[in-house]
């Protein structure tokens, strides 16, 4: 009910809450990118910095556990040593944040480039690779522990593409299809 209103300035909002009581959204603008992660209840008032990266670092890509616990994230950091990815968890009362995967650039081989969490607690990330037709992505799977947001098995290739890259995945609301660029 009622019009749209403005909820915050110079930021940019990721997720809502499994209640929709909050807003996760990145803010602060660094080097490379935004480097804050905020959270906010759903008119955008009450806001608190959740988490900070360095002045190199960014965080993007937000998505919450089905429980509200908990939120993964992805983060990338670059400077004159070279760029690392990362997709990590942080629970959301707070602590330190675990990492998932790790990787060197987004447009090596081997480079994450995109990911996205599935109600059950299942990773799907995108992984770059140099093949012989050319450079392209395949999406991996790994379920992670919804309470601790660990790794919770052996990651496994979900397809086999060669010369071919998505982008932009999501999927549906009960986690069967994905869908992507």
């Amino acid at each position: 009910g009622g019009g749209p209103h403005k909820i915050a300035d110079d930021a940019l909002a990721w997720a809502i809450s499994p209640d929709g009581s909050m807003i996760a959204a990145t803010k602060q603008l660094g080097r490379n990118g935004f480097r804050e992660i905020w959270l906010t209840d759903s008119n955008g008032e009450h806001g608190q910095k959740w988490l900070e990266t360095d002045e190199y670092g960014t965080v993007a890509r937000m998505m919450w556990f089905r429980d509200g616990k908990r939120i993964l994230y992805g983060r990338e950091h670059q400077d004159s040593n070279g760029y690392q990815g990362f997709i990590e968890t942080r629970a959301l009362a707070g602590g330190p944040s675990n990492v998932v995967r790790s990787s060197g650039p987004w447009w090596s081989a081997d480079g994450l480039r995109d990911h996205y969490l599935l109600p059950d607690g299942r990773l799907i990330y995108l992984i770059g690779d140099l093949a012989v037709n050319g450079p392209g992505c395949n999406y991996w799977v790994m379920q992670l522990d919804q309470q601790t947001g660990q790794p919770a098995g052996k990651p496994r290739q979900l397809t086999n593409l060669a010369g071919v890259c998505m982008d932009f995945t999501g999927g549906t609301a009960d986690g069967k299809r994905l869908v992507f660029t």
